[in-house]
């Protein structure tokens, strides 16, 4: 961290355990909201709520490693999305990406990743730390009023929204999280996690 720049690192773990801070944090649109640009390094797989997260991001770059995979399997696992999900995904992609990352729930290779639109630029393990912050300070650089104001008209009409359907879009997310093919399937998930 410098006077410009704040790094904040999410270590990977248990999904499991970090789902309820996730959620709290996306309904509360925290991360979409902010007036100040957010850069995401991606170094290992960004699925669901990590994936989220790095969409409610304004630069997102990805470690270039085919093994990893990026996207939002929800509607593969019968679950849909809420309001703050949907908009931040509406903000993040072109239109011609949202089938098969919303509604297909495709999972991508980086490569792939780059080519819908779900991250801005690929970069080895060695450089991504450096290109992030790098890409950050050049963010840090521009008059910060500028930046705010542009950034909360762009995400405006997100966040209007979601302010306007969170709490019908919640109820029938939350019809699909709680339905019984959806719980066997992230059941099934979780098993092969193991």
């Amino acid at each position: 961290m410098d006077d410009d720049v704040a790094v904040l690192r999410l270590e990977g773990g248990k999904a499991n355990a970090m789902t309820p801070d996730l959620l709290d944090t996306l309904e509360r649109t925290r991360v979409f909201a902010c007036e100040k640009p957010i850069v995401a390094a991606i170094n290992g797989h960004a699925i669901a709520g990590g994936c989220v997260l790095a969409l409610t991001c304004d630069w997102r770059i990805a470690v270039d490693d085919p093994a990893i995979r990026i996207g939002l399997n929800e509607t593969q696992l019968g679950i849909g999305m809420p309001a703050i999900v949907v908009e931040a995904v509406r903000a993040a992609v072109p239109p011609a990406s949202l089938s098969p990352i919303a509604f297909e729930g495709a999972l991508f290779a980086p490569g792939d990743a780059l080519a819908v639109g779900l991250v801005h630029e690929l970069a080895t393990a060695g450089e991504l730390v450096a290109r992030a912050t790098a890409k950050a300070r050049a963010y840090a650089a521009l008059p910060p009023a500028a930046v705010a104001q542009v950034k909360h008209a762009l995400r405006a009409p997100g966040l209007d929204a979601v302010a306007r359907n969170a709490d019908r879009e919640t109820a029938r997310w939350l019809e699909t999280w709680f339905s019984s093919a959806a719980q066997s399937r992230l059941r099934a998930v979780v098993a092969k996690l193991r």
